[in-house]
């Protein structure tokens, strides 16, 4: 495992919050770090991990790309059709699965976490956009 991706394990787990990213981008930044630090390190570094089976093909787009692109369709449909609409808070509940997805599970918690309190303060606490952010938090928060 490179020290890199050791080191951003050990950040992502830190019990401390000052210790961990600050947010899903300063993650994507390492982890697009560790991917290239993979392609640089030519086929023998990736001879050491698992091999796909006979006709799989390797994958092109890591979570760093898929981040930045959700991050993005965020932003564009913020803009769009305004915080409260109903795509964007998809859009922000697609953006948190994905990040907890990608090892970032206290940052998923997080992002739920902020979803439902801007769902609660829009919609009111008993709305079913509410509990569905602040049940996202809990699967996150118990991963």
């Amino acid at each position: 495992m490179p020290a890199t991706l050791e080191k951003l394990i050990m950040a992502l787990l830190a019990k401390d919050p000052e210790h961990r990213p600050h947010n899903a981008r300063a993650v994507v930044h390492a982890i697009k770090e560790i991917e290239q630090d993979l392609d640089a390190s030519g086929p023998e570094r990736r001879a050491d991990g698992p091999s796909p089976g006979p006709g799989a093909s390797m994958p092109d787009n890591g979570f760093a790309d898929q981040l930045s692109a959700a991050e993005l369709a965020v932003r564009r449909l913020i803009w769009k059709h305004g915080q409260d609409h109903a795509l964007v808070i998809t859009a922000r509940m697609e953006l948190a699965d994905l990040t907890g997805h990608s090892g970032d599970v206290r940052g998923a918690a997080d992002l739920y976490d902020r979803l439902g309190r801007d769902c609660s303060a829009w919609f009111g606490p008993g709305h079913s956009r509410t509990l569905d952010a602040f049940e996202g938090m809990a699967r996150w928060v118990s991963a």
